[in-house]
């Protein structure tokens, strides 16, 4: 239980690093492309 609980917990924090990234990336893009 512990070792599926460690594995979900890396993989939401990679999902959301991942998401945070891509938002960041694609909204600093967004504005050049608008600019």
């Amino acid at each position: 239980m512990t070792t599926d609980f460690g594995f979900w917990d890396y993989l939401i924090f990679v999902a959301y690093a991942v998401l945070i990234l891509g938002v960041g990336l694609w909204v600093s893009r967004d504005k050049k492309g608008h600019e």
